[in-house]
């Protein structure tokens, strides 16, 4: 049985965009995860099931996660999967607290005797990344599942 590799990243491998005449074209995403890790990953589809879980960052990306539930960007790439969170959940999830409060407290940059501040808007922001993050958790609960030996 081939091992299982989950990767959960806010960006993915490929983006869309509205063409011209409206339809979906995909190109390979942005990012430093994705030049750093998408060849690699590419590498181990004979050895290992990968796949990609990722946010569906534009009103395109959102069109094909509906559309395209899986599938890479190329035959032979990592199967990905785009997740359509709601505009203001993603806003203020990845906004808000992941580069606005997180990043910051990873690399010690707060004043923290006087920031960040933690008032009411900040807990709608808060519930708003535990449910971003509870979608990515789910998805990845569903695709741990699949390949999950039956009983």
């Amino acid at each position: 049985m081939k091992k299982r590799v989950l990767v959960a990243s806010n960006r993915g491998p490929v983006s869309y965009q509205f063409g011209p005449d409206g339809t979906l074209t995909g190109r390979r995403g942005g990012g430093g995860l994705v030049a750093g890790v998408a060849e690699g990953l590419a590498a181990m589809a004979p050895e290992a099931e990968v796949s990609w879980i990722c946010a569906a960052l534009s009103r395109a990306d959102r069109v094909a996660a509906r559309q395209r539930p899986a599938g890479g960007l190329e035959p032979g790439a990592v199967p990905v999967r785009m997740l359509d969170i709601p505009p203001d959940t993603f806003e203020r999830a990845y906004n808000n607290v992941a580069n606005s409060i997180l990043w910051f407290v990873q690399h010690l940059l707060f004043d923290t005797p006087n920031q960040p501040r933690f008032g009411r808007e900040f807990r709608q922001d808060w519930a708003a990344y535990l449910a971003y993050n509870e979608v990515f958790a789910a998805a990845m609960a569903d695709e741990a599942a699949e390949s999950a030996p039956s009983p």
